[in-house]
């Protein structure tokens, strides 16, 4: 059986989602240039936009006549929407503003100087190099764009890996001399596993890793760095891994001692929760419901203050009610 056409209630002809439009029972633009379908009042999302801005719209649209821009005019405008958004924004309006007004424009001349000033006190590393070198490149700017196109072509996986490898061991290393150097004193092998380079290449597709033994290199300022070769040990993937989780522990350690003491250990956990019979103090919930152990609450809001008496064992819910009537308490 054949399916029945459905007639469209808007003239179609010349369309091209005619049958489209037939077939599930949607409109297509007022518009006889445009071939959208309809989604607000008869109008395409584009064309609704422009009716409400203006209330009418050119049917024959032209291209844009700012610059080398092809696109479309939108509504009345000689412009496209981009264009248009950008001329009628809130910051071209301000600058209109400014132009018109002689004090607020010498105002404006004046915070522009003094912020190039700042920017030319700043130091800066081999600036007669980088002038040279800038003057060079937009001299030659096609030249040497099309030199590092025909370079980056000829480079096959491994130089590419390399030359990333090489710029991030600048950042974290201060040259990529340290970290090889490091690497051939420990004879290309992990210290702790014995794996060498190419194995541990194929089994993980990477290069060896250098690790700081005092943790000053990735995430400290660059005058704080420590980038000895006595600070520096070569690892694997695993070891790497293994060291930097003992030493997030024993960080958490060092918070937890200094936050609430040395006497608040896992025995004395316990203990509260056996003596309260493994329920919170205030709903009544148990361990084996909850399927959790229960949290340890400071009645009196001193953490350091571990006596039996002060601590009571509570479910995350009123844990959490009980710090902030502590918090309002003592605003």
């Amino acid at each position: 059986m054949t399916k029945p056409v459905i007639e469209c209630t808007i003239a179609v002809n010349g369309h091209k989602n005619q049958l489209a439009a037939m077939y599930t029972k949607r409109k297509i633009c007022f518009i006889k240039t445009c071939e959208k379908i309809a989604t607000k009042r008869g109008y395409c999302s584009g064309h609704y936009m422009v009716r409400l801005h203006k209330g009418k719209f050119n049917t024959t649209r032209e291209k844009c006549s700012i610059g080398k821009c092809e696109k479309l005019t939108f509504g009345e405008s000689k412009t496209c929407w981009n264009h248009y958004r950008s001329q009628h924004s809130e910051g071209s309006r301000r600058w209109k503003v400014i132009k018109n007004n002689p004090d607020l424009y010498a105002r404006a001349k004046e915070s522009r100087k003094k912020y190039r000033k700042k920017v030319r006190s700043i130091p800066r590393k081999n600036t007669e190099l980088n002038a040279k070198y800038r003057t060079w490149w937009l001299q030659n700017r096609e030249k040497a764009l099309e030199s590092s196109r025909k370079w980056k072509k000829f480079l096959t996986k491994e130089q590419k890996y390399k030359q990333h490898q090489r710029s991030n061991a600048n950042h974290f290393f201060g040259g990529w001399e340290n970290r090889e150097n490091a690497i051939r004193r420990d004879c290309e092998k992990c210290t702790q596993c014995g794996i060498t380079r190419e194995e541990h290449k194929k089994r993980w597709n990477q290069d060896l890793h250098v690790d700081h033994k005092d943790n000053n290199g990735r995430n400290v300022q660059k005058q704080f760095k420590n980038n000895r070769l006595d600070n520096l040990l070569t690892l694997c993937v695993r070891c790497h891994a293994q060291k930097s989780a003992q030493e997030q522990r024993a960080d958490e350690e060092r918070l937890r001692v200094l936050q609430y003491g040395l006497d608040f250990t896992e025995k004395l956990k316990e203990e509260v929760r056996k003596r309260d019979h493994r329920k919170c103090v205030d709903c009544g919930i148990s361990e084996r419901s909850l399927r959790k152990r229960l949290s340890i609450h400071h009645v009196d809001g001193n953490k350091k203050n571990n006596t039996m008496d002060n601590l009571i064992s509570l479910c995350l819910s009123c844990h959490y009610k009980r710090e902030l009537s502590l918090k309002q308490k003592y605003k």
